[in-house]
């Protein structure tokens, strides 16, 4: 249902996680740990508007028309 959300993330932190990787410092290193943090964080925070909204255009509609079809 949000694959194309996913595939439009994925990569992008894909591409960030290797660049700290290969070019952060040993000591500093374990930050590339955040990379999929963020990920999802975005992910999840992106998803939750969407449904938030759907929600509102739906609340309108009934309110509008009285009915759930718009």
């Amino acid at each position: 249902m949000y694959n194309k959300k996913y595939f439009i993330l994925m990569p992008l932190m894909l591409i960030i996680g290797l660049l700290l990787f290969f070019f952060l410092p040993a000591s500093q290193r374990p930050y590339v740990l955040l990379v999929p943090i963020v990920f999802w964080l975005i992910y999840y925070t992106w998803i939750f508007i969407e449904r938030k909204q759907k929600e509102k255009i739906i609340i309108g509609c009934i309110e509008v028309t009285g009915s759930r079809e718009c």
